[in-house]
């Protein structure tokens, strides 16, 4: 499958949200652009990314992903690459 640009990777972020039953507004506009930039237009990869800093915001108790959890996913994922 071919990277999706950055629009299309906004489309099917807030689509998968909203499939799974929630509101696209969880994810703050700039911790999406961050997950954009990571994943490089990888489907795969925004799930990843998107679905660790679920987690993590669902065990700190956390209304709204910021930026900030999408970087501690991003360095953890880092140290397990290597």
């Amino acid at each position: 499958m071919q990277p999706v640009d950055v629009e299309e990777g906004r489309r099917y972020l807030a689509h998968r949200v909203r499939t799974a039953g929630g509101n696209p507004d969880v994810i703050e506009p700039d911790a999406v652009e961050l997950v954009l930039e990571e994943a490089q237009g990888r489907l795969r990869a925004i799930d990843d990314v998107c679905t660790q800093a679920l987690y993590a915001g669902f065990i700190a108790r956390d209304q709204v992903i910021t930026k900030t959890h999408i970087e501690n996913v991003i360095a953890e994922r880092r140290i397990l690459r290597y």
